[in-house]
């Protein structure tokens, strides 16, 4: 008998010493752990009952100076600002209602006035009648991967202000397929020494993207010399690029630097270069070959390291074969070439453009309020003179405040509708096909005259081909009004 006494005393002992184990294990196991673990009551003041060690890392307190306290425990050391106590409070409730683990993220303020991100997770207790009696649960810092977090959004935020600005380049406003093009082009135009020739219609920007090739390349930091070529007569031309000695000619009072002395180490922009004669490309070739020139009245051989960027809005190439322009000086200058597209063919940057003259005036809110109701007119319109008519068209509607100028602009063929075609058009009177021979030519005459009867113009303006447009006039044979129109 005593034997089994014995022995279920030492059993029984056995078994108090394993629960004693097991729960000194578990203590030093929750003194241990990176979080603070609790055991609160379902107050409105979560009351806390138990803190593992691992609150005093968390939040500076001694888990002592926040047991049994309604005035100071865990949940007040939570900020409202991240997360309102009545969004927590009705996320717990739920969770204790439905008898399911509640997460929240918030921030907290320690002791020493540090703000850290914690994450919590709790569950209910509940007695045997399923009313809740107590949490449990732990919460851990969540500052560093927060902070991470925080850092991403930032990085996306800057990642897509750098798409948005990818929108302009310098000063060059356009998010169109187009554009994202030219703007490939000019980066690897800048990368490069190679010459440039920029072509495109008048208005869309060949100057701008001349500045922006050269402010995107090595010699960004030196000289940018623009020259209008069509402005310089032609007996001042070499003095003007090669420079000239005091007493070269009548006038010459002093030495001059010309454009290519003015543009060392840098670039040298020549607008309007189909505009150079055949003498002066001659002697252009070889500067452009060596970089060697003399100035007119000197004998010295200079010499200057320029880059070359041209534009036209002519055809170089009717040029060449006209014999108007050097094949060679042709091939020299347009190693790269580049062709803007006009307005008419990225109308979705329309908006874009007219935003960007309006976000630092006054009166821009008020212009693009109007503007924004009647975008459709101004998208229907084909902008013959580009984004230069674009800013005089806003322009003139911050001077008017309106847009009715623009529905008889001239080209805005979108708008024709019954209203504006003559009432002699009349289909049963005339046939189908005559009444549109009979508005077909009223547009090609419109637009003839308008272009000073330029076929290459012409076509461009109305989008088809100079052989299509040299055959419909001939079809509706309107050659017999080109004289009456040079004549006014």
């Amino acid at each position: 008998m005593s034997s089994k006494h014995d022995l279920l005393r030492k059993k029984t002992k056995l078994k108090h010493d394993l629960l004693n184990n097991i729960d000194n294990q578990l203590k030093c196991l929750m003194a241990n752990l990176p979080c603070s673990i609790f055991f609160c009551l379902p107050d409105e003041d979560h009351t806390d009952l138990f803190l593992s060690d691992g609150t005093y890392d968390l939040t500076g307190y001694k888990p002592s100076e926040l047991l049994n306290r309604s005035d100071l425990s865990f949940k007040k050391l939570m900020l409202e600002d991240y997360g309102s106590r009545i969004e927590d409070d009705l996320k717990i409730k739920k969770a204790i209602a439905d008898k399911s683990t509640y997460q929240a993220v918030y921030r907290i303020k320690t002791k020493s006035g540090k703000i850290k991100w914690v994450y919590e997770q709790g569950k209910g207790i509940y007695s045997e009648g399923e009313e809740a009696i107590a949490m449990v649960g732990f919460v851990s810092d969540l500052t560093v991967q927060k902070q991470s977090e925080l850092a991403l959004k930032k990085e996306n935020l800057l990642l897509r202000s750098r798409i948005k600005e990818r929108y302009r380049f310098g000063d060059i406003i356009g998010k169109s397929p187009a554009m994202q093009k030219i703007y490939e082009l000019i980066l690897k135009a800048g990368i490069t020494d190679a010459n440039v020739m920029i072509f495109g219609e008048t208005g869309t920007g060949k100057e701008l993207v001349a500045r922006a090739i050269h402010d995107a390349g090595t010699r960004s930091k030196h000289p940018y010399i623009p020259v209008n070529c069509s402005a310089i007569t032609e007996g001042l031309i070499e003095s003007e690029f090669f420079g000239h000695k005091k007493g070269a000619f009548t006038g010459a009072h002093s030495d001059k630097k010309g454009f290519l002395s003015q543009a060392d180490i840098g670039t040298l922009f020549l607008d309007e270069v189909g505009d150079i004669g055949l003498s002066m490309q001659t002697k252009l070739l070889r500067a452009i070959e060596d970089g060697s020139y003399m100035p007119v009245g000197d004998s010295i051989v200079r010499k200057s390291d320029f880059r070359i960027i041209s534009a036209t809005n002519k055809n170089i190439e009717s040029l060449v074969h006209d014999g108007k322009m050097r094949q060679d000086f042709y091939y020299r200058i347009s190693v790269i070439p580049i062709t803007l597209p006009p307005l008419r063919e990225r109308k979705e940057d329309i908006p874009l453009i007219i935003e960007e003259m309006l976000e630092r005036e006054e009166s821009g809110r008020s212009v693009w309020q109007l503007l924004s109701k009647q975008m459709d007119l101004l998208l229907d319109y084909d902008w013959p003179g580009n984004v230069r008519e674009l800013k005089n068209v806003i322009n003139r509607i911050k001077v008017e405040g309106s847009l009715d100028f623009m529905k008889n602009a001239p080209f805005n063929f979108k708008q024709m509708d019954d209203s504006s075609i003559d009432a002699k058009y009349d289909p049963e009177k005339m046939g189908y096909k005559n009444m549109l021979d009979a508005i077909e030519k009223k547009i090609l005459l419109r637009t003839l005259k308008k272009t000073n009867w330029n076929k290459s113009r012409t076509a461009s303006l109305l989008k088809i081909s100079r052989t299509v447009l040299s055959g419909r006039i001939d079809r509706l044979k309107l050659k017999k009004y080109y004289k009456n129109d040079l004549n006014g």
